[in-house]
């Protein structure tokens, strides 16, 4: 059974997303602040964490930042009122696996969490090399690149091996998220362009950012 840490200052709020995470059938504790959430983060050794950006005492992206020192094998969603783009990024690019803005059905909610566990969890998938000088990790989530490592999170692998199992195949963002996130997945399709241009952020840094194609009004494509 997996343990996830829910990190929420909203008394209504916490009760709600920990019951219907308990009624998924995981087990859950509960932080009302960011002194707190380290504590039983360091006590109970979470596989996740739900985490408000709002806190009493600091910021969300703190206690994401905390984990990462840890851990990238730990999962982070993060709950935020702010649906801008940017600062969607900015969640991902501390270390965050997922998001998800308020207000939001608990249904959607369960959803991703199961999704980035699925994502954690060992894959006993091979490596995937869709061309030469290009491979997937499957094992460390890596992207072997022109000799180079590049880490991803978990769904940030999980969209990249989708493309990379079809390559030059474009992908719609539906298909991406059943894909990745799986048939019950209740979120905005913007989900799969804040992770493919965070994806494109890391690949710039090798000069590769059009490694990941956009067909306009189709989806995206691994180019070949």
């Amino acid at each position: 059974m997996a343990k996830i840490l829910v990190l929420e200052d909203d008394l209504d709020i916490r009760h709600i997303v920990a019951g219907a995470l308990e009624k998924a059938g995981y087990q859950v504790v509960t932080a009302e602040n960011l002194q707190e959430a380290q504590a039983l983060f360091t006590k109970e050794a979470p596989d996740l964490a739900v985490v408000d950006l709002l806190l009493p005492d600091g910021h969300g992206f703190d206690f994401a930042r905390y984990i990462r020192r840890f851990s990238d094998q730990v999962g982070i969603i993060i709950l935020t009122a702010i649906s801008e783009e940017a600062d969607l990024v900015a969640a991902l690019e501390i270390g965050a696996d997922d998001y998800i803005v308020k207000p939001f059905r608990t249904r959607e909610l369960v959803a991703r969490v199961r999704a980035v566990l699925r994502r954690l969890a060992p894959d006993p998938s091979p490596d995937v090399s869709p061309r030469p000088g290009l491979r997937l990790d499957a094992t460390r989530h890596v992207l072997h690149l022109d000799g180079k490592e590049i880490h991803l999170t978990a769904m940030q692998f999980g969209l990249l091996a989708a493309l990379a199992e079809r390559p030059g195949v474009t992908l719609s963002r539906r298909e991406l998220l059943e894909r990745v996130w799986g048939p019950d997945f209740y979120g905005d399709e913007r989900t799969v362009d804040v992770h493919i241009r965070h994806i494109r952020a890391k690949l710039e840094a090798l000069g590769r950012e059009d490694l990941i194609e956009t067909v306009r009004g189709a989806g995206y494509r691994l180019g070949v």
